[in-house]
């Protein structure tokens, strides 16, 4: 309830209380609220006397700014995820430069497996970037704080980097 009224009390001239009564009538969001009839919500205990006109507008202004500022977010994210993704590749591939010797023992196997499991684990939080947003900015920031400490590294250095990395990226429930 706590979220729902705070939601609805953005509006002008909704309180607690009003914003209680208007969640009980099925309009528990500013959207719902802007896509209601004047006839429904003059309805509502305690609507009585207030311009519900612009209380529509108001929730429909409302709900196309929280929408334009969701779309940038997911922009930004998809950039982020495409400069993430640009990182892995570029340290793979300095990576099978640096230990091209190395990538046919046991540790270089171990390393190309990461690579691709990393590459997987991308796949599924660009999915979930419509769904979590801002649970997936903080995913990726952790994960790219983890690669970046690992570019320097050794062969298993830089293998460990990976899959700690992947393993921020499995806290992203998809």
């Amino acid at each position: 309830m706590c979220r729902i009224g705070k939601d609805l009390q953005q509006l002008n001239g909704i309180g607690k209380r009003l914003a209680r009564r208007l969640a009980e009538a099925g309009f528990d969001s500013a959207t719902k609220v802007a896509a209601a009839g004047e006839d429904e919500l003059a309805a509502v205990k305690g609507m009585a006397g207030r311009p519900v006109a612009e209380l529509i507008e108001q929730a429909r202004q409302l709900t196309a700014a929280s929408l334009a500022e969701q779309e940038a977010l997911i922009a930004a994210l998809q950039q982020e995820l495409a400069a993430f993704r640009a990182q892995v590749q570029s340290l793979a591939a300095s990576a099978s430069e640096r230990f091209s010797e190395a990538l046919e023992t046991k540790s270089g196997h171990k390393l190309t497996k990461s690579i691709a499991k990393i590459n997987a684990s991308l796949e599924k939080v660009e999915g979930s970037i419509p769904k979590r947003p801002r649970r997936t900015v903080r995913v990726l920031y952790k994960a790219g704080k983890r690669l970046a400490g690992a570019a320097d590294a050794d062969l298993s250095g830089l293998r460990v980097g990976f899959k700690k990395a992947r393993n921020e990226l499995k806290r992203l429930p998809v």
